[in-house]
């Protein structure tokens, strides 16, 4: 299994799957960067030959040793180094005549400027028809990537993301003497919506500030926004926050987070706000399930086949409007209304997004395969 980032959501879905994968008898090797996180005990052989300062030759050469050293029956790709250059790494795998599974995380970049650059649809393209197998989320994401890339829907399996409850499992004695006065003061006393993971434009910061005025009653809500900023778009958020006249209602938390720090963000929200322009699946959102925590979404993507409306409310995509009436639902919400909603999300990610069930469906994958 490839993943070339080691950090971050990403690499926490290749290792849970790998676990899983693990406890159904595969014999899993991650190939990964130098210097990656370990977010629990690893049950499976890790390979980290990946070097982020090396160039990509250098990169590619290392991913070719270990996979010359290990012969597996099957790669099964999660991120790659560039898709405009790895296409031609898979072409290869294939032509050794190495059967190649990819997980179609996301359709394309989500950024506008990267998802039009020169060849990237193409490569892309190429890489989807070059793969063996293809594993989406949901059937949106299936669909989509038939039309888009007329790719024959029996090359494609429907798998779905599993869930991030290890986080909450992680740290859950440091969750209970922990005080939420700590990120902000006062919060008790307002609903607290969070945004968490990188900033960029695709997940709809700039929709939640314009949605904000919009409130019944802004003064009792709290937004946190808590993650590595893309590009300029921090500045671009703050100069907002200043010209909509909401600085006593917004915190920026700019930075990479770690597990803890998501913990505690997500821990203290009353609620975790998904009102993103184009997704396929979240990691993010997986995880504020994992807590129980009730959310707000946008209907696209793999929202629609994961949410309901007994855990959180689906609205639609780049509608400030609808965004404040659901948090002002939020908002008028009793506390018990509010924790059954938060049971309903944890039932979703225990019985419909475990891992152990999703590596048994992984697997069948593979042997369809090889």
């Amino acid at each position: 299994m490839i993943e070339t980032g080691g950090w971050g959501g990403m690499f926490h879905y290749t290792c849970c799957l790998a676990n899983g994968l693990v406890e159904h008898n595969v014999d899993v090797t991650v190939v990964t960067a130098a210097g990656h996180e370990t977010p629990f005990d690893l049950k499976f052989q890790i390979a980290p030959v990946i070097a982020q300062k090396s160039g990509y030759l250098k990169n590619i050469f290392s991913v070719y040793k270990q996979i010359k050293q290990e012969r597996p029956d099957l790669i099964h790709i999660q991120s790659w180094f560039t898709a405009r250059r790895d296409w031609i790494m898979i072409l290869a795998l294939k032509l050794m005549s190495i059967p190649v599974v990819v997980t179609a995380h996301n359709l394309l970049p989500h950024d506008e400027e990267e998802k039009d650059a020169l060849l990237m649809s193409w490569s892309y393209k190429m890489i989807y028809k070059t793969a063996t197998g293809l594993i989406a989320h949901s059937r949106e994401n299936r669909d989509r990537l038939c039309s888009r890339f007329s790719i024959p829907v029996k090359q494609i399996r429907n798998i779905r993301h599993g869930n991030y409850g290890f986080i909450y499992e992680k740290h859950k004695e440091m969750l209970l003497q922990y005080s939420c006065k700590e990120i902000i003061p006062g919060a008790e006393e307002k609903r607290l919506f969070l945004m968490q993971g990188t900033i960029r434009h695709y997940k709809g910061v700039d929709i939640v500030l314009k949605a904000i005025p919009m409130l019944e009653d802004p003064a009792r809500v709290h937004l946190i926004v808590a993650g590595k900023p893309y590009g300029r778009l921090l500045e671009k958020y703050r100069e907002m926050v200043e010209d909509l006249d909401i600085n006593e209602c917004v915190t920026f938390i700019p930075g990479y987070l770690d597990e803890a720090q998501i913990a505690k963000l997500i821990y203290c929200a009353d609620a975790v706000l998904f009102p993103y322009r184009d997704i396929f699946q979240s990691g993010a959102l997986l995880a504020a399930l994992g807590f129980g925590k009730p959310v707000i979404a946008s209907s696209i993507g793999s929202f629609p086949e994961t949410i309901n409306d007994k855990c959180g409310w689906l609205i639609k995509p780049d509608s400030p409007s609808e965004l404040a009436a659901a948090m002002n639902m939020a908002v008028r919400s009793f506390d018990d209304e509010l924790d059954k909603m938060g049971k309903e999300s944890f039932r979703i990610s225990l019985q419909e997004h475990g891992w152990d069930d999703i590596a048994a469906q992984t697997k069948v994958f593979y042997l369809t395969q090889i």
